[in-house]
């Protein structure tokens, strides 16, 4: 699972430095929240030997702050994708 989250990490930020100069604003602040998402949860997993989970909201399972940040940035890279491809056509 670590090695995982660490290679998908190197990918985003790999494509990040050979793309900036073709990145609008709102997918470059998508791939970043992914990234710092990635990156505590991967801190987490190192220091605690798992993801800590804090955030407990009554019937929507418990996550942490990380976890956020990966879904919205997910969220807005897909609205990126779409509203892109739909002004070029």
């Amino acid at each position: 699972n670590i090695v995982v989250t660490f290679i998908i990490l190197i990918l985003i930020l790999n494509f990040v430095i050979n793309q900036k100069d073709r990145i609008d604003r709102k997918t470059g602040i998508s791939l970043c929240m992914i990234t710092a998402g990635g990156i505590s949860n991967l801190i987490d997993r190192f220091v605690y030997k798992g993801v800590v989970d804090y955030i407990d909201m009554i019937g929507f399972p418990i996550f942490n702050l990380a976890d956020v940040y990966i879904v919205v940035g997910w969220i807005l890279l897909v609205v990126s994708v779409i509203s892109y491809s739909t002004k070029k056509e």
